[in-house]
């Protein structure tokens, strides 16, 4: 059995403070005690996943092509990942992307320093805006200031380099945009992630759109804005690579890629997910709990062999996907690689479901405006033009198995 290219991502969730917009699993215990006991614990697990009976051979063989720290905020720590980083070593290839999510505040000569003699080789520096107002209105704890400076002091250090931005969040103009896209360009980061506000259960800002505080912009308003960015984006040289993605040559992320086409990867800790190679082609998907007091309380599965996956990471205390079907399989694959420039496979979804596409009429008007391509090696590559309407996309062609 060959992996290929194979991931993990370990979620970090200790935060100094809450913003406003943030759903993902996080904590403000972020006592020496409390961190020393939660990377104890995902050293432990790491040891055992990276173990599998089945696919641990396999994988020391061809080794994690991508390790990734998300959060929560990550850059809180340094010294914290070395007996990870140093039991990890081994399994990572040498070309191996090692990637920390930070934000502008953790950002000076010494933590830098550090990350770098640890061995991480991407930053993703969460900026979210440059715009005061904004930065108020997410509840972040940096100005406008000293994002600036610590980004280009970040650049002195790592050659790679990611900058999050937010748009559509409530009071953002049409000029105020502009300018944050501008201000990130003059940065000359080789790769930025611009992110389409979600109002997600339960946090501040939904509950504030919700009650009539603030008003959630509307659809054409939100493609005007993302428009913006592609225009400015491609003329600055940068390649737009999936609908909330933009890079420079040579500044792919490869484990966004993991995502985006349907990869493996393990995920630990707070709140992680991960897609497993299971008994069959369509894969197990699994979720670690959202409290910490629970991850830690968690002992790793006991793992025996493909047949038992799902019973394993249940009893372990994960929540697991277990009536996967080759729909399930073939929304997922489809949603994620339409919005993205490498299309999706038409022949490995026949390979995986053994559906073979029939375009429905909606599909064959796309195909002929070219707004859909065929390539020869059978690629079906939604035109980025249309990525911020790709769900209406989606269903077309996956009604077209």
């Amino acid at each position: 059995m060959g992996l290929g290219d194979f991931g993990l991502y370990i979620h970090v969730p200790f935060c100094r403070h809450f913003c406003s917009y943030c759903d993902f699993p996080k904590t403000l215990a972020t006592s020496e005690a409390a961190a020393s006991e939660y990377f104890d614990a995902i050293l432990r697990q790491t040891g055992h996943w990276i173990d599998h009976p089945v696919w641990g051979p396999d994988l020391k063989s061809n080794k994690i092509s991508s390790l990734n720290f998300g959060g929560g905020t990550p850059g809180l720590f340094t010294i914290q990942y070395q007996p990870l980083l140093r039991y990890l070593k081994p399994f990572l290839r040498e070309d191996a992307e090692i990637s920390l999510e930070v934000n502008p505040n953790d950002i000076s000569e010494v933590t830098l320093n550090s990350w770098q003699t640890l061995g991480f080789n991407r930053l993703s520096i969460g900026v979210q805006t440059f715009d005061a107002d904004g930065l108020s209105l997410l509840k972040r704890d940096h100005s406008s200031e000293i994002a600036t400076q610590n980004v280009r002091l970040a650049k002195q250090y790592f050659q790679n380099c990611n900058c999050d931005l937010i748009f559509s969040w409530p009071g953002q103009t049409l000029d105020s945009w502009k300018s944050d896209l501008d201000q990130l360009i003059s940065l000359d980061v080789p790769h930025v992630s611009l992110y389409n506000l979600c109002c997600e259960e339960p946090t501040p800002l939904t509950r504030a759109i919700q009650s009539g505080t603030y008003a959630k912009k509307p659809d054409d308003v939100q493609w005007s804005l993302h428009e913006i960015a592609r225009q400015k984006l491609a003329r600055a040289g940068f390649l737009h690579e999936e609908v909330s993605n933009w890079r420079k040559p040579g500044f792919s992320c490869k484990h966004n890629w993991l995502y985006w086409t349907g990869g493996h990867y393990i995920g630990l800790g707070t709140g992680a997910h991960g897609f497993l190679p299971g008994n069959s082609s369509l894969g197990v998907r699994y979720a670690f709990p959202n409290s910490t007091k629970k991850v830690l309380s968690l002992n790793p599965p006991r793992f025996f062999d493909y047949s038992s996956l799902v019973q394993d990471l249940r009893e372990a205390g994960l929540s697991v996907e277990t009536e996967r079907t080759s729909e399930d399989w073939l929304m997922e694959y489809v949603g994620c690689g339409l919005r993205a420039s490498r299309g999706i496979s038409l022949q490995r979804i026949e390979d995986t479901t053994g559906r073979i596409f029939r375009p429905r009429p909606n599909v064959e008007i796309g195909l002929k405006k070219g707004l859909l391509t065929i390539s020869p090696d059978k690629q079906l590559i939604l035109s980025s033009d249309e990525w911020f309407r790709e769900t209406a996309w989606s269903l077309e062609v996956v009604l077209s198995f």
